[in-house]
């Protein structure tokens, strides 16, 4: 048992709607998972050592009292701990080991794509550790502890990256209510985990084999600060608006999704792409790029149009096309132009 090995994987994550909304909890958001993600692994030993893909050589660390410090990666810490102390309070001594973490989220080590990292890096540990310690836990339950994992070093997430994570397929996602959670924080572990979260959705899509593809646009995003600037926007009334639409188009885009209805999904997916768009006017906040609107007009020509991934910014954008024929043709004068499709990092062979 000392010498076995015990494998984790999380996918990544990319937005397809309701990237500002989700954050403060005021509507839902469709997230999808990739094909791409994390791979972690561990082996109990004499003490903790933690390596990575990019760390080889290995994390500086402290271990005291079943508890790991790990300055300079705090998510992985965080991830680590959380477990420990879980298993605390099932009166189970705390065990220690080699972590690895591999990840294959990003193009190489220069190039990120936004495929999400931090989300996948945590719920396959919490996975890996839970796995070693012989708890057999839902992806709910995973979702939990790795969100009560980020609370204290990342607290303004929405936590969609963990959710799509942990359950591995498309969702319809939407945040717990913060100000219930801070007020139960002092409750132990397994408390929270069996306890409904108020607000708290998560509810599996249906994945289909949609016209539709993800365009990396060669320019990384920073959607923290996106979504920081955004807040300061929050009691305006095309704010407001924004949140209003969102709210009246989200619902509906998963059920066409979930039904293989590609029509309302482009009718839906074009709303919420309209409300970004008076969204920026209003904000001036660079959220529809000028390489976006480049590889707009290059697949109009084909009855295509894009909808921004995530924050906005940079990073990549959806393509929805009518049809299979259009798709590729557009997609065809995309990687011409220069332009990298993500389909095959993002979506499984045809499904449905």
């Amino acid at each position: 048992m000392k010498n076995k090995k015990y494998s984790a994987f999380a996918p990544g994550k990319v937005y397809f709607a309701g990237e500002y909304a989700v954050v403060s909890a005021l509507s839902s958001a469709i997230i999808f998972n990739t094909r791409v993600g994390v791979n972690t692994s561990f082996e109990m030993e004499e003490k903790w050592r933690v390596t990575s893909s990019q760390h080889q050589e290995g994390y500086e660390l402290i271990q005291h009292l079943g508890l790991v410090f790990i300055p300079s990666n705090l998510l992985v810490q965080d991830a680590i701990n959380v477990v420990q102390r879980y298993a605390q309070q099932h009166n189970i001594p705390c065990i220690w080991g080699h972590l690895h973490i591999e990840s294959s989220l990003d193009y190489n080590t220069t190039t990120k794509y936004g495929l999400g990292s931090s989300g996948a890096v945590c719920v396959s540990v919490i996975k890996v550790l839970t796995q070693a310690y012989g708890f057999e836990l839902s992806p709910l339950e995973i979702y939990k502890l790795a969100v009560l994992s980020q609370l204290e070093h990342f607290p303004f997430s929405s936590y969609g990256d963990i959710a799509v994570s942990a359950f591995n397929t498309w969702i319809l996602y939407h945040k717990y209510d913060d100000t219930w959670l801070t007020q139960h924080m002092h409750k132990d572990l397994e408390w929270l985990l069996h306890h409904v979260w108020p607000l708290l959705q998560i509810e599996p899509i249906q994945e289909h084999s949609f016209p539709l593809s993800l365009v990396f646009t060669n320019a990384s995003a920073d959607s923290q600060e996106m979504v920081k600037i955004m807040k300061q926007h929050a009691t305006k009334a095309y704010y407001t608006l924004f949140i209003d639409t969102t709210k009246s188009n989200i619902e509906p885009l998963s059920k066409a999704m979930d039904q293989d209805c590609m029509s309302n999904v482009i009718k839906h997916t074009k709303s919420l792409s309209r409300a970004l768009d008076m969204l920026q006017r209003n904000t001036k906040l660079n959220i529809k790029t000028e390489t976006m609107e480049h590889i707009a007009s290059l697949i109009e020509p084909f009855d295509g149009f894009i909808k921004v991934s995530g924050a906005g910014g940079g990073d990549c954008v959806w393509c929805l096309y009518p049809d299979v024929l259009n798709q590729q043709l557009g997609n065809d004068v995309l990687a011409q132009a220069g332009y990298k499709i993500l389909d095959e990092l993002v979506f499984h062979p045809k499904v449905g």
